[in-house]
């Protein structure tokens, strides 16, 4: 058997496996950045938003463990905890164990990551008379802006 007859098949073998390989890297690679790792969105973040009661800052202090959101929110009635909560992409959502009007109650601020903000509809406590009425209040997203340590 004659190995130099062979050489053109074994070329062109040869070169279709290294064509296969170096596409697969590249899928492998393009994979690799289309996969972001999530935001770090730990620290101190603030709004203000205007209520029947006038202008009311809501401050969210997040810290972020293994993927978990936890952490405490600050209204003008009171602070109260972040129990759970997380990030999918550029959505982020977490809930707020607060008390109102008597009863403890939870509330989820839900929202989206857009570049060094956050924009959520936050977690508010329902009057005890939740209606859709012409003189209820609504809670809106807001922007919320990383304030410096």
């Amino acid at each position: 058997m004659n190995l130099k007859s062979y050489r053109p098949f074994l070329n062109l073998v040869l070169g279709v496996f290294c064509l296969l390989g170096m596409g697969s890297l590249a899928s492998i690679g393009a994979q690799a950045q289309d996969t972001k790792p999530a935001i770090d969105v730990s620290g101190t973040w603030s709004a203000t938003m205007s209520s029947p009661m006038g202008e009311m800052e809501i401050i969210y202090k997040l810290k972020v463990t293994d993927g978990k959101i936890t952490g405490t929110a600050t209204m003008p009635f009171g602070e109260s905890p972040i129990v759970d909560g997380a990030i999918e992409g550029e959505n982020i959502h977490f809930v707020v164990q607060m008390e109102a009007f008597g009863n403890t109650t939870k509330a989820e601020a839900k929202g989206k990551i857009v570049g060094d903000t956050l924009v959520l509809t936050p977690a508010m406590p329902a009057p005890p008379d939740a209606g859709d009425g012409p003189g209820d209040f609504k809670v809106v997203p807001l922007t919320f802006h990383r304030k410096n340590a």
